[in-house]
């Protein structure tokens, strides 16, 4: 295709430049959330199994007790028989104490489990160091969701308050999804310090270090799900050319197997797709 007619058809063609050369981009979105809820969680626990240890003491007793009176009781009735029912009824009511501070107990480790899944509410209620970090503000809770595919990360780096990076490790996986990307939530663990409760911010990931281009937008075009461009490798001559599509940048997206100067089609892209579907008249 000469260039003429290239400019009759609306084709436009850009060189790829080198991706910037910031150190990381933008992976993701992050949130700072309270956890009153899962700190409390524990303390209500706590506060089950120390009314069980009570109540399981209270029982050992009026159960001894109620033993002895029954033993008086069949030695020629040394003690009435109205004593032993009270013995009883004050052993069934220990009893009662003790299921019921073990539903609470059950209870309050169901909510946590439900509200922040199973291995956060099995460390909050085992004292886990990172658990005592939160309850003490040492650490705040970041809730964060991915915008690429992949393993996730065990560590990440996100911005605090004050611009700086701060560094999160990974904790568990959340059972909540991220409404705004519609993807899984990740918990990870960070210092207190420039992340107030409600902050949202960004998650930056270095960048490959074997360098890459930007794609503009503008250029990409979708084969089904597979992403591509048109590359010019010859006047007025494109080919497709695959494209990952999965880690973006301001105005398009990395690509690693293309270099700086590549010629490749903007407006006009989806046009020569087109062209290439249709079918051949014989």
């Amino acid at each position: 295709m000469s260039k003429e007619t290239a400019q009759n058809n609306g084709i436009t063609i850009v060189e790829l430049q080198e991706a910037s050369r910031a150190t990381s981009i933008a992976i993701g979105n992050a949130t700072v959330v309270d956890v009153t809820d899962l700190v409390n969680s524990a303390s209500q626990y706590a506060a089950a199994l120390a009314q069980r240890d009570q109540a399981a003491a209270h029982l050992q007793a009026s159960r001894a007790t109620l033993e002895r009176l029954r033993a008086l009781n069949a030695d020629n009735r040394n003690v009435s028989d109205r004593a032993v029912q009270e013995a009883a009824a004050a052993a069934a009511s220990d009893e009662a104490g003790v299921r019921s501070a073990d539903v609470s107990a059950l209870a309050a480790e169901a909510a946590a489990r439900q509200k922040w899944g199973a291995t956060l509410a099995r460390g909050i209620i085992r004292g886990a160091p990172w658990a005592r970090q939160l309850a003490a503000r040492e650490a705040v809770l970041v809730e964060a969701a991915f915008t690429t595919e992949g393993a996730v990360p065990q560590q990440i780096q996100i911005n605090g308050a004050m611009g700086r990076p701060v560094a999160a490790r990974h904790l568990a996986v959340s059972p909540r999804v991220d409404a705004r990307l519609q993807k899984p939530v990740h918990d990870y663990l960070a210092p207190a310090a420039e992340l107030p409760v409600g902050l949202i911010t960004t998650i930056h990931a270095p960048l490959p270090s074997r360098g890459g281009v930007l794609v503009p937008k503008a250029a990409i075009v979708w084969n089904g799900p597979q992403a591509l461009v048109f590359v010019e490798d010859k006047p007025g001559h494109y080919v497709q050319h695959p494209i990952d599509a999965r880690t973006p940048l301001d105005g398009g997206f990395l690509e690693t197997s293309l270099t700086p100067g590549t010629r490749v089609v903007t407006t006009g892209a989806q046009q020569l797709l087109s062209e290439q579907h249709k079918p051949e008249v014989e």
